[in-house]
């Protein structure tokens, strides 16, 4: 288990995952080299609260 995004609710760090995944398709469609590189500038670990993010989702009701 992560404590990066280690709570009942989906803690701000995982909002900030989601907002930096978002914003970075501006700049780049797709999943891509081009979108990781983007993400990663702004978030190195984003892709661990992703996983931390859809780990706990089941638990705040959310559809995986």
């Amino acid at each position: 288990s992560s404590d990066v995004c280690s709570s009942d609710l989906a803690p701000p760090s995982c909002f900030e995952a989601v907002v930096v995944h978002e914003l970075a398709h501006l700049r780049s469609r797709g999943h891509g080299p081009n979108f990781r590189s983007v993400v990663e500038r702004h978030l190195p670990d984003e892709a661990e609260r992703m996983r931390e993010l859809q780990r706990i989702a089941p638990a705040l009701g959310a559809v995986k």
